[in-house]
């Protein structure tokens, strides 16, 4: 909607200019202009000098020095293109923050600030920003943690054996309880095998370090230098205590003295400084106070009034009170059917487990008192506490807190990692469309791959080289009316157009056209028998290729499954046909959006058929297909995989139907025992909600159209199609031919992009592989 806006604003401005211009020549003024297009969304020269003025006059406040114009200018640009590719991805999945939601947060910053909402507002003021502009740079920020925390949150799996090896190391080297406020320099190396860039790396932190060594401050070198995401905070890191230290310095940073910067460090992100600004607190013992309760409960129903209830309480608290044995009178008459059954005993209890009047009743009551009657959200009370102990923080607490620890620190790992992959997806992004949108009267089918004359060209094949990207279209021309053109004339001449060049000339980050011969005489939008084998041929030589390792994966555009039968060809589709080509028993279809994965244990059959080809043992393959590939090809080392039932309600214990019981739970039992983290089997009509969503990386359905509709109507012409199990790397665009579209330039070219970046990160992620 902004960018839709936005074009028609710019459309209707050049209108006026052109109006104007023939008599007013003197009197044009540029108004505003736009610094980048990202996806659908634009971003203006107005905005970027706005957060220019925001982020400068936070840093003067904090006594900051500020970076060169020009640098300053690349920093923000490029924090706000990240902060566009998010707030789209949010507004895909339909995340939206209220205004009370909002309100709250301001009244929670003023308060923290020690300040009212007035203070505030004039304090923003004084920094040159208005109240209206940071309630909306603050909801952005809302919305963009809320994406990190979905798009990362997800990648982040703690395992007990980690948790475990965390609570003996911490017991072993006997940290404190100090906190340290951090700021962090990181001067990132995408490719460590690069030597001249780690070489150059190395030589700029250390540079940095001796400069900060010598006094110049280092917030400053964090905003002018830092590859972070949070240079443009000075690199501040916040308040962490010490059992939430990133790793990387968890061993430096006890033993940093406040405003020491630390020695070189690094990782796979490249190398890093941090230094300690401040810390507080220290060791300490940290008790809690234990209640070990009993208590009654009655509750109110549609056969029990509310006057009812509160009278049987009163009546059982009278006659515990005149000398009834409490733990007899709670078998009896409590309505909490596990304490009851136990005399009313909850244990010990810690403070924060119950409801607030409940736990105000147990902290007023004296050892041995009997409590209440008095009322909660549950129902009527009595309670008497038995006993009391100070309690050093239990195994369980010390557990939470330790995975809570571990979590943080993979978290911050994994968004960085995130972060560079939406700049990279982006920047691909870009040369894709750089090349691919050409003149539309001088390579208009070229375009085809593009998405925008669909079902001219059969297919698109992407190499991932040593350096960077390239994208080489397999496919061949169309003899043009006047016969003077063949396939391979006419795309060079193409390709030439384009700046492109032949697959023996192919530089990384340009388009390459290889030309497979066959080709009949071609018109948009009409299909033809007659090119079927030659169709079969590109998929042939693309497939290949990547078997060969002269690519590294191949992208697909739609292709017509009927004209191919229709020539005497079986061929049920690109997925079998790839199955056979590269000898594998089994394949996985999975489509994938980037808030949701959904593979499939069944593809194409008719909704009969779909029972009886559930069995145990296409189960148990698909689903290891599934778990090894998103691990070798998504970077994921413990994906957690929900199983929706095939009947309703999961069948309901049977009397929907038998399929879960017979044949689903023992397989994923099965399954479980090797490891792989299986949820399930989950009704579908639940399964598809952020309850189970938000703690998955991938759902496997049972049959095409369980899992699909959920998925398209999410992301229809940003999904990509992508075929697991295969030894290559393959995707796909999520739709068909589009036959009537093709020529007329209005077809959506979204998914073939999306198969592209998904593709390149598959391929990347595939070398990565330390099985491979």
């Amino acid at each position: 909607m902004k960018a839709n806006l936005r074009h028609c604003a710019q459309m209707m401005l050049a209108l006026m200019v052109v109006m104007v211009s023939a008599t007013v020549q003197a009197d044009r003024k540029l108004l505003d202009q736009v610094v980048a297009v990202v996806n659908d969304d634009v971003i203006l020269q107005s905005e970027l000098e706005a957060r220019i003025n925001t982020i400068t006059g936070r840093l003067r406040a904090q006594g900051t020095g500020l970076p060169p114009r020009d640098i300053l200018e690349e920093r923000v640009l490029e924090q706000l293109i990240s902060e566009s590719i998010q707030l789209q991805m949010a507004d895909r999945a339909g995340m939206r923050i209220s205004d009370n939601e909002l309100n709250e947060t301001l009244a929670s910053i003023a308060q923290r600030n020690n300040m009212t909402l007035a203070q505030f507002e004039q304090q923003l003021v004084q920094e040159g920003v208005t109240y209206r502009e940071a309630r909306e740079q603050i909801r952005n920020e809302m919305i963009t943690s809320r994406v990190q925390q979905r798009q990362v949150g997800n990648r982040v799996r703690v395992t007990d054996r980690e948790v475990e090896n965390y609570l003996a190391a911490m017991e072993g080297q006997g940290r404190s309880n100090a906190e340290y406020e951090l700021a962090h320099i990181l001067i990132e190396v995408n490719d460590f095998n690069d030597e001249d860039e780690v070489s150059a790396a190395r030589e700029k932190v250390e540079q940095l370090r001796e400069e900060i060594a010598e006094g110049r401050d280092f917030r400053s070198v964090a905003v002018a230098e830092s590859d972070a995401s949070n240079a443009l905070d000075g690199g501040n890191m916040g308040w962490r205590a010490e059992n939430q230290l990133p790793s990387l310095v968890a061993d430096v940073v006890p033993d940093l003295e406040t405003g020491t910067v630390s020695p070189v460090l690094r990782n796979s992100s490249g190398f890093h400084l941090v230094m300690v600004m401040d810390r507080r607190g220290g060791d300490k013992a940290q008790f809690i106070e234990q209640s070990k309760v009993r208590h009654i409960l009655v509750r109110t129903s549609e056969t029990v009034s509310e006057a009812q209830a509160e009278a049987t309480i009163r009546d059982l608290y009278q006659q515990i009170d005149n000398g009834a044995d409490f733990a007899v009178i709670a078998r009896e008459h409590s309505d909490d059917p596990v304490s009851g059954s136990d005399g009313g005993n909850l244990g010990w209890v810690s403070p924060g487990q119950m409801v607030p009047e409940f736990e105000q009743a147990m902290m007023e009551a004296d050892v041995g008192e009997l409590k209440g009657p008095f009322r909660s959200q549950f129902g009527w009370h009595i309670l008497q506490v038995q006993d009391r102990r100070q309690q050093d923080i239990s195994s369980d607490v010390r557990e939470s807190e330790a995975r809570q620890a571990i979590y943080r620190r993979k978290f911050d790992t994994e968004l960085q990692n995130w972060l560079r992959e939406i700049r990279d997806e982006r920047l691909l992004s870009s040369r894709a469309a750089t090349e691919l949108t050409a003149n539309h009267d001088t390579a208009g089918h070229l375009r085809t791959d593009s998405g925008r004359t669909c079902g001219h060209w059969p297919g698109a094949l992407l190499a991932t080289g040593p350096e960077k990207t390239r994208a080489r279209h397999c496919g061949g021309g169309q003899q043009t009316s006047a016969g003077g053109e063949g396939p391979t004339a006419w795309v060079e001449c193409r390709a030439g157009r384009l700046g492109a060049g032949s697959t023996s000339t192919a530089e990384p980050g340009r388009l390459s056209v290889l030309c497979v011969d066959g080709l009949a005489s071609t018109t948009a939008g009409q299909l033809d028998p007659a090119n079927s084998a030659y169709v079969l041929e590109a998929l042939r030589v693309a497939a290949q290729g990547c078997l060969d390792g002269t690519f590294d994966g191949m992208v697909t555009a739609p292709v017509h499954k009927g004209v191919i039968n229709n020539a005497g060809i079986a061929f049920s589709g690109h997925t079998e046909f790839l199955q056979e080509l590269c000898g594998v028993e089994r394949v996985v279809m999975m489509l994938a959006t980037d808030e949701l994965r959904v593979a499939l244990v069944t593809t194409h059959l008719p909704l009969k058929d779909v029972s009886a080809a559930i069995t145990a043992e296409r189960l148990t393959q698909v689903t290891r297909i599934l778990d090894n590939d998103l691990r070798k090809f998504f970077g994921l080392q413990h994906p957690r995989i929900l199983v929706a039932g095939l009947n309703p309600h999961a069948g309901e214990g049977g009397h929907l139907g038998r399929e879960e019981i017979d044949v689903i739970e023992p397989t994923l039992d099965k399954l479980r025992r090797e490891g792989i983290d299986l949820t399930g089997p989950l009704p579908a009509d639940t399964l598809f909600t952020p309850h189970w969503l938000d703690n998955a990386d991938a759902v496997l359905a049972m049959y095409h159209d369980q899992g699909l509709p959920v998925l398209k109507f999410q992301g229809f012409g940003r999904a990509v199609n992508i075929t697991l199990g295969l030894p290559i790397v393959r995707t796909s665009v999520d739709h068909g031919t589009a036959l009537d579209l093709a020529g007329t330039g209005r077809a959506d070219d979204g998914s073939l992009e999306t198969a592209i970046r998904v593709g390149e990160r598959m391929a990347t992620s595939a070398k990565r592989d330390p099985i491979e």
